[in-house]
């Protein structure tokens, strides 16, 4: 779908209307990459039709595979929140949610709470760090790891997204960018860990698919976290990254053999 056309969908959607169930008002919220209507009950998020480099939602079928992507990996810790993939019908200016007919576009569907909900709205409380650590935890504890020969997480891996997010930034004329570029640029990824030593020295535990962490706790969301409260509750977390490393099997010094 166009830009021009996305928008006009977007803005429709807005209407009460398009849902097939009670939804005033309907309420907008948008992200870099994704649009997340607020309706009724539920809330459905769209992605955007972009190629970003690090991410590719240029194509309807690629919007779908990672809606339902999306809906894969954080069922796993918010079954009860992340529901179905729906199908977005009818035209840019009077679609429907999970009508009848052709695919305009794809929505996650997932069930509403409130924002007061959202951690980074919680007090930054010892009890709660701890709660989330153990979730975390006992989830990578269970999760598949990547094999460890792979090319996952390896320098060169890593410095490439970093790059391609340079060169989308320089496309749009960012006066702070060509800084950036040289210092991503003049990396020594040579200087860094090979392969072959971090299969010796990084627990396989580390290399885990992406943990949709936001949802750890079921009932909270991840926000930004300032380094002033990081600094001020330092002591407080010392414990939950303790226990946290205790259970994945993660020495204090990071050190340890790959299982």
């Amino acid at each position: 779908m166009e830009a021009e056309n996305f928008s006009r969908l977007i803005s429709a959607l807005m209407r009460t209307g398009a849902y097939p169930h009670p939804a005033d008002p309907v309420e907008h919220i948008e992200t870099h990459i994704s649009h997340v209507l607020l309706a009724g009950d539920f809330a459905y998020k769209l992605k955007k039709p972009l190629d970003l480099g690090f991410l590719d939602f240029s194509t309807l079928e690629l919007r779908r595979h990672f809606c339902e992507e999306e809906l894969r990996l954080n069922r796993r810790l918010a079954e009860d929140l992340y529901l179905e993939v729906v199908a977005v019908t009818g035209t840019p200016t009077a679609p429907r949610i999970g009508g009848a007919g052709p695919a305009l576009e794809y929505a996650v569907k997932m069930r509403r709470f409130p924002q007061e909900s959202l951690l980074d709205r919680q007090p930054l409380a010892s009890d709660l760090m701890t709660r989330l650590a153990e979730e975390i935890a006992d989830f990578h504890a269970r999760i598949p790891v990547a094999d460890r020969h792979l090319d996952f997480g390896s320098p060169d891996a890593v410095l490439m997204p970093m790059l391609e997010n340079l060169t989308q930034v320089r496309a749009r004329g960012h006066p702070r960018q060509s800084g950036a570029a040289r210092s991503a640029r003049g990396l020594d990824t040579g200087a860094l860990p090979s392969s072959d030593s971090r299969a010796r020295t990084t627990p396989s535990a580390w290399l885990c698919a992406r943990v949709p962490w936001r949802h750890a706790s079921r009932q909270h969301r991840a926000g930004r976290w300032r380094d002033s409260h990081l600094r001020r509750h330092r002591v407080q977390s010392q414990s939950a990254l303790d226990r946290y490393r205790q259970r994945s099997g993660i020495p204090r010094d990071g050190s340890g053999a790959g299982g």
